[in-house]
């Protein structure tokens, strides 16, 4: 694959933590927001918005947002808790 310029597919663990706010961004992807909607919604700029997204897609191995809502719906993705 890497010789044809094709990125193999990441390997994806069975349940990637995330943070609370990458939480909610997933939950208004899923729900067809844009990422200017998503920015407006959780009060950041866009620019950030599409930072998250990107770092989502990295670590859980997601292409799109539409896998990304996926596996958030299949139980792919944990959301970390605070520990005391």
């Amino acid at each position: 694959m890497r010789r044809r310029g094709i990125a193999p597919p990441r390997t994806r663990s069975k349940q990637q933590l995330i943070s609370s706010t990458e939480s909610r961004i997933v939950r208004l992807v899923s729900d067809g927001y844009t990422n200017r909607q998503i920015a407006m919604a959780i009060q950041v700029s866009e620019k950030t918005v599409e930072s998250r997204l990107t770092r989502l897609f990295a670590r859980t191995g997601c292409r799109s947002r539409v896998e990304l809502a996926t596996a958030s719906l299949e139980g792919r993705l944990a959301e970390k808790t605070a520990v005391s």
